[in-house]
């Protein structure tokens, strides 16, 4: 009798949005796996996998990652915004906007990041 080798199980590669944008966030961010891992406490195949499309059950380690990276939880995990944060109001309501007339013909634009206001 001839033993046969057993191949692994291959797995079939799904994008889900959670893949998707961690994939974002790693590649905006410039962080390797690793560093990712240490931030969330999870070992580097499980942030591996979840990069495969595997859907994480580990959603502390999910939550202390949006905090470092300052992004939405709900965002990461499905792709959607949480409405608990903007809802329908408009941006004016968050931030300071200025007309400013100076800002008349030829003049260099420079790209800045929003925050949201803090409560008074």
């Amino acid at each position: 009798m001839e033993k046969q080798k057993r191949r692994k199980p291959v797995r079939k590669k799904i994008e889900s949005p959670f893949a998707h944008n961690l994939k974002l966030i790693l590649k905006e961010r410039a962080l390797a796996q690793k560093s990712a891992a240490d931030i969330m406490g999870v070992s580097v195949s499980v942030v591996n996998d979840w990069l495969q499309g595997v859907q994480p059950h580990n959603h502390n380690a999910i939550l202390k990652f949006c905090r470092a990276m300052n992004c939405d939880f709900q965002w990461l995990l499905t792709g959607e915004r949480s409405h608990s944060v903007t809802g329908s109001k408009n941006l004016h309501e968050f931030f300071d906007v200025q007309d400013d007339p100076l800002f008349s013909g030829m003049f260099v634009i420079e790209a800045k990041r929003l925050k949201i206001k803090k409560a008074e």
